[in-house]
């Protein structure tokens, strides 16, 4: 099974709350920030999606909104990172209302882990398996499993 892991990473992320900026640049003289000292050398810089303004010294268009609202130029990468994972995605989990989060070996498979997620104390009503040799990618799978089924 073949895996997209940089989509699989933004659909979490942007589920998780990350919010990627789309910067318009534009020049000093329109620009709603007034300048500070010497900027010559700075783009001021406008989100298209939420109208956040920023002074940058390059025109990298690459930055994120993290849930806590610092913004950094480079998201988690959840499929290989449990720590990013329980620090981002496991909190969503459990403000979604999920009953249960179980990550073991692979009863069936060595060298396996298995995620199950439950929604509910009946486990035939909401139930969210993966599997994985990488425990990280197996809860991202779990976990994208119930962001499509109930579109949370």
């Amino acid at each position: 099974m073949d895996i997209d892991e940089k989509a699989l990473n933004e659909k979490l992320a942007k589920w998780a709350g990350f919010h990627e900026h789309e910067w318009e640049h534009y020049e000093k003289k329109d620009a709603i920030i007034p300048p500070l000292g010497n900027w010559e050398d700075k783009w001021y810089s406008r989100c298209k999606t939420c109208g956040f303004d920023i002074v940058q010294s390059d025109r990298d268009n690459n930055s994120y909104t993290y849930p806590d609202r610092s913004m950094r130029r480079i998201l988690p990468f959840f499929i290989q990172s449990l720590d990013a994972c329980f620090k981002y995605l496991v909190p969503k989990l459990i403000k979604e209302n999920v009953w249960d989060i179980e990550l073991k070996n692979s009863p069936y498979y060595p060298n396996q882990f298995q995620v199950v997620i439950e929604r509910s104390l009946n486990p035939h009503l909401a139930r969210y398996q993966a599997q994985s040799e990488n425990p990280a990618l197996a809860l991202c799978l779990a976990i994208e499993q119930l962001v499509d089924k109930e579109k949370i």
